[in-house]
């Protein structure tokens, strides 16, 4: 049975109370013109979704496999219209599943589902500086001319004009797209390449990759690494050939960086990340409630951590989590709660020296040589 059907099938009456109070939460940010929260719920209706129909599991894999897919998400919500189309989809949805429609709940599910093509076109054609032309990565939509289209991000800001106008030629960027431990093509490259440097009179070039990922089972010494190593020394050797020769690459275990906003506003008017320890510790001591997380902190950051749970409401939560998960753009694996428990327990006996062993096994073979310019490593906390 499809998943909206199975939902409509299954749901008790709290299950159908909860949608509706989620869809109460998701008006309350459409008036507020908070984007970032209504993406929040948004996540969160589908993973409950997903849970009312008996899948839980699979929005894991679903949070996996769609970072392309948000970042269109995320460029739609713009469109104050759209936006509340969106919701009165949910609305539709959630009203089916209340009143035990299987059969009109799935067509509502599956209507929904299908808006995400429409905004890949349009968004396509009002953000043409964020889209390039693919053929390798196939979960991306095809386009009704036939190509593909692969969602590009870096460091273009608003465009390549603004970055050489703040004085800037060089740029820092990577293959977002390509999963950790697949080959990066000189194919691919080139066509980076090829955005970056299409004004000559702008004068920018490639001048680092930030990163080459390292895939986990590396990290974690897990399995045989000899293919890992090897797709990673091709993708080094055609960087290499393609002139872009400064790579830099991160062995943190799970996320390779943590902020707890992902836009805090400036005196200017601008944004930035930012990193509140009170608002992390609640995440892990309380949310997460990782094994020894509260003897990690100091009795200060742990009472600003209950007192901000406290004070916070569920969208806080879930906006929180949201932006954990995101790191830092590009980040391909992203996790719920229980599956960012089931990726730390496969780092249970990995300890300070183990991890520092697989480091070494993964340099030695894997870095310096094929015009790249050795593998300098520094800590970070």
């Amino acid at each position: 049975m499809p998943r909206g059907a199975r939902a409509a099938a299954q749901a008790t009456p709290e299950q159908q109370r909860g949608l509706l109070c989620q869809l109460a939460r998701q008006a309350e940010t459409i008036a507020a013109g908070d984007h970032v929260g209504f993406f929040t719920l948004d996540e969160a209706m589908h993973r409950e979704l997903l849970r009312i129909a008996g899948h839980p599991m699979v929005w894991e894999l679903i949070v996996s496999a769609k970072a392309q897919l948000d970042r269109v998400r995320y460029l739609s919500l713009e469109d104050g219209n759209w936006l509340a189309m969106i919701f009165r989809q949910h609305q539709d949805i959630a009203d089916r599943i209340a009143a035990g429609d299987a059969e009109g709940a799935e067509q509502a599910m599956q209507a929904h589902l299908r808006t995400v093509f429409g905004a890949i076109d349009r968004i396509a054609a009002t953000h043409a500086a964020f889209f390039e032309h693919a053929t390798v990565f196939n979960r991306n939509r095809r386009a009704r001319n036939g190509t593909d289209l692969a969602l590009v991000r870096s460091r273009r800001c608003r465009g390549a004009a603004e970055i050489r106008q703040a004085g800037a030629t060089g740029i820092v960027t990577a293959l977002y797209h390509i999963p950790y431990g697949v080959v990066w093509s000189t194919d691919e490259i080139a066509r980076r390449k090829g955005i970056i440097e299409a004004d000559p009179n702008l004068g920018l070039r490639w001048s680092v990759v930030e990163s080459l990922p390292v895939a986990e089972p590396i990290k974690l010494g897990e399995g045989e690494p000899g293919p890992l190593f090897e797709n990673y020394r091709i993708s080094l050797r055609n960087l290499a050939a393609l002139g872009v020769t400064t790579v830099c690459y991160n062995f943190m275990p799970v996320l390779d960086w943590t902020r707890t906003q992902l836009a805090a506003p400036l005196p200017g008017g601008g944004t930035a990340l930012r990193f509140n320890a009170h608002e992390y510790a609640a995440f892990d001591c309380f949310i997460l409630q990782r094994q020894g997380a509260e003897a990690e902190q100091s009795p200060d950051v742990l009472r600003r951590a209950h007192a901000w749970l406290q004070s916070a409401s569920e969208s806080d939560r879930d906006r929180l989590l949201n932006n954990i998960m995101a790191g830092l753009p590009g980040a391909y694996d992203r996790y719920d709660v229980p599956g960012l428990r089931r990726m730390l327990d496969r780092y249970g006996d990995i300890d300070h020296a183990t991890l520092r062993a697989n480091l070494a096994c993964f340099c030695a073979p894997c870095t310096g040589g094929g015009g790249s310019r050795g593998s300098p490593v520094h800590p970070s906390r």
